[in-house]
């Protein structure tokens, strides 16, 4: 290896990490300067806006100056116009009070005057009909005093004979008192037969109920029937047809003999028990276990099975005996629990059909015993029935008889008040007219007499009045014309006053609002001039910061280069840096060695 060759790579790099650096430089330089540029257009944009914001802060405070000016010579206007109103409203107070003073006293003539004139013509017309009601009056009590003595002389000619009424009125009690009597036998028939019919419907609800009691309990009876008839196996009945337990024992036998029950007593059957002899040295069961033998009724066949079959009160009990159990002996609860000599253990609350059918067969022999008395029942019940309707049959009857007889009796009764009620009338009303006619005769003369008495007392009454009343008539025209004419000056001299009322109520509303109006606007123009100062210093704080437009600003210059004469990027290098020295084209001392560094 030639010695100029470490000493030219060692400049080539270092060229080259000068280039590098150079180009790292002007790319700083570059992205300072658009920064730069950045801040001055940013900072143009900022006072450009305060310009405008100042601006319109001014025009806003000329125009609230503006305002307020005109506001206050608004006011001074309407002040110097409200000058003499209280004067003027005292003035039109009085006019009002004395028009209403003179309307008042000619309303009060005029209705004194009215009512003279009305009370004078009240009684002369009142006096007018006064006569023409009395002679009215005279004229009809004439004509009515001729009527009833004319009536009275035809009434003394009628009469009606004493006797014949007594004898109505004889019949009329006698028929009173056959009704009373069919009424009461009608109401006591009619009491029997609503007890009667009570007793029926009693009797019909009784014999229903029965009815209702045996048919449901035929009904479970068939149909327990029916499934223990299903539940039997061919032609050989099972040994749990002639096994019954105590109620409440069905669990235990089930659980003790199980589907051993479905065997038959019939030797010929595949399934069947042999009727052994009992074991002549059977083992006893534990102390405290029952044989279950005591509860159940089974052909003798079982009863070396049952005999080994002990209850006991729970399973904990036959759980404690277990180790006592001989061979072939077993334990049961009432609940169904089975504990046996082999370890063989069931609880309770297992599935267990054999349980089931025993509770069926115990429930259905119930029913069928049950069903006999209901049967019995019935049959009294239908007889009460038949009985208690023949009753209601027998007394409606007689009912109907009572009430046919009241029906006559009616009829007779009826009759006779009415022949009694014609003559008592007729009597009566004889009688009364004769008295009533006497009455309105005296009456009738008494009337006569003091309507003549009326009559001339109102014809002198007439006599007495003025022919003419027209003068009181021209002093009410004369004053009704007053009064229309102070009205009127009343209801003008009430206008006037009216609007300078509403006059000053209005500049008194307009005063207030100039008042607030002006407070506004001088709220704003404090609120301008308050922006303003502060827009003003916004604006000299951005013509401080740097790079900011104008004069006195600071102007950002570009750093001097660190590196004089740098080359500008090109995308062949930088100058002179492009080839390795020794490499020049035609160097006779240098070419031809092209891998002479290597």
């Amino acid at each position: 290896m030639p010695p100029a060759c470490p000493s030219l790579r060692r400049h080539d790099a270092e060229v080259q990490g000068a280039f590098q650096r150079l180009l790292v430089e002007r790319e700083q330089l570059e992205s300072e300067e658009g920064r730069l540029a950045e801040t001055r257009r940013d900072l143009e944009a900022r006072l450009n806006q305060a310009a405008s914001d100042l601006q319109k802060e001014h025009a806003r405070a000329a125009d609230a100056e503006g305002a307020v000016a005109r506001l206050a010579a608004e006011d001074e206007a309407i002040r110097e116009a409200a000058g003499g109103e209280e004067a003027a409203r005292q003035d039109a107070d009085a006019a009002v009070e004395a028009a209403a003073l003179g309307v008042a006293e000619v309303e009060k003539e005029l209705s004194r005057v009215m009512e003279e004139v009305a009370a004078a013509d009240a009684e002369r017309a009142a006096a007018l009909r006064r006569l023409t009601d009395a002679e009215n009056r005279r004229d009809r009590l004439k004509d009515r005093l001729m009527q009833v003595e004319a009536q009275k002389a035809q009434a003394e000619q009628e009469g009606v004979d004493r006797a014949e009424l007594t004898g109505a009125e004889m019949e009329l009690e006698s028929a009173l008192e056959y009704l009373e009597e069919s009424r009461a036998e009608a109401e006591d028939w009619d009491r029997k037969r609503v007890q009667a019919m009570a007793a029926r419907e009693s009797a019909r609800d009784a014999f229903q109920a029965a009815a209702a009691a045996r048919s449901r309990l035929k009904a479970e009876a068939e149909a327990l029937g029916n499934v223990l008839a299903q539940a039997k196996a061919g032609d050989h009945p099972p040994v749990l047809d002639a096994v019954s337990a105590a109620a409440g024992y069905e669990p235990a036998l089930a659980a003790a003999l199980g589907e051993d029950l479905t065997a038959s007593l019939d030797t010929a059957a595949p399934l069947h028990w042999l009727p052994l002899p009992p074991l002549e040295q059977a083992p006893a069961l534990p102390a405290g276990a029952d044989p279950l033998a005591r509860f159940v009724t089974a052909p003798p066949a079982l009863a070396r099975r049952l005999s080994q079959v002990g209850v006991v009160a729970s399973a904990a009990e036959a759980e404690r005996l277990r180790a006592d159990l001989a061979v072939g002996q077993r334990l049961v609860t009432r609940d169904g629990d089975l504990i046996r000599w082999d370890g063989y253990t069931a609880r309770a609350g297992a599935p267990s059909p054999m349980a089931l059918r025993l509770a069926q067969r115990n429930r259905l022999r119930e029913l069928e015993a049950r069903l006999e008395d209901a049967e019995l029942g019935v049959e009294e019940a239908q007889g009460r029935v038949e009985d208690a309707t023949q009753a209601v049959e027998e007394a409606t009857e007689n009912e109907r008889a009572a009430k046919d007889a009241v029906r006559r009796a009616e009829a007779e009764t009826a009759k006779a008040r009415e022949l009694h009620g014609k003559l008592a009338q007729r009597f009566a009303a004889h009688e009364s007219r004769l008295a009533g006619l006497a009455e309105q005769a005296g009456a009738a003369r008494g009337d006569l007499e003091e309507a003549e008495a009326d009559f001339l007392e109102a014809r002198e009454t007439v006599a007495a009045f003025p022919q003419s009343a027209d003068a009181g008539r021209d002093k009410v025209n004369a004053l009704r014309a007053d009064l229309a004419e102070r009205r009127s000056g009343l209801v003008e001299a009430r206008s006037a006053l009216d609007r300078i009322v509403r006059e000053a109520g209005e500049r008194k509303r307009r005063l207030d609002a100039i008042a607030g109006d002006i407070d506004s606007w001088r709220r704003r123009s404090e609120n301008a001039r308050a922006h303003v100062e502060e827009l003003e210093e916004r604006r000299e704080t951005v013509m401080l910061e740097p790079g900011a437009p104008g004069p006195g600003a600071r102007h950002l210059r570009p750093p001097p280069r660190r590196i004089a004469g740098a080359p500008r990027r090109r995308r062949g290098g930088p100058q002179g840096l492009g080839r390795r020295p020794g490499r020049r084209r035609g160097d006779p001392g240098r070419g031809g060695s092209r891998h002479a560094c290597r």
